[in-house]
């Protein structure tokens, strides 16, 4: 198989996965709670990532973090936390799929800069027409899913 063509299956399924993880923790969180959900969620993940690590030997390498002086890259858990509470918040309120919208939106611009100025380690990637394009489509889009909750 197409190396590129796995990456676009693996990032498409990525996307179903948030979306539903994302329905399924709003649904919780109709029973337990906004931050019981995310609490449930974040225990479960604790588990799951423990049993991988026990039965992945060497794939926990703790001596390699980094010092405090790269404090960002300790940022991951928190960003996570707000994220999974963001999401449910925002669901019901918006719907699945205009929340999403805003969601992918604020990744495409996030992923637009980094990339472009090469932050954080990624590899630069300049701004050009093609993606340009790209994102008038993708706001286009944006607006007429926006739109098309409005009663005519």
């Amino acid at each position: 198989m197409n190396f590129l063509l796995l990456e676009i299956i693996i990032g498409l399924s990525v996307g179903v996965m948030m979306t539903l993880q994302g329905i399924i923790n709003t649904a919780l969180a109709n029973r337990v709670g906004v931050y019981g959900s995310v609490f449930i969620g974040v225990v479960i993940n604790l588990i799951l990532i423990t049993l991988i690590i026990l039965y992945t030997p060497g794939s926990l390498a703790l001596r390699n973090l980094p010092g405090w002086n790269k404090w960002y890259l300790y940022l991951g858990g928190v960003l996570g936390i707000f994220i999974l509470t963001a999401i449910v918040i925002i669901l019901p309120r918006l719907g699945a799929t205009q929340g999403f919208i805003y969601i992918i939106g604020g990744q495409l611009f996030a992923s637009i800069i980094f990339d472009h100025y090469g932050l954080l380690g990624m590899e630069k990637a300049p701004v050009n027409i093609t993606k340009l394009i790209g994102i008038i489509f993708f706001v286009m889009g944006a607006y007429l899913v926006t739109i098309s909750k409005i009663k005519v």
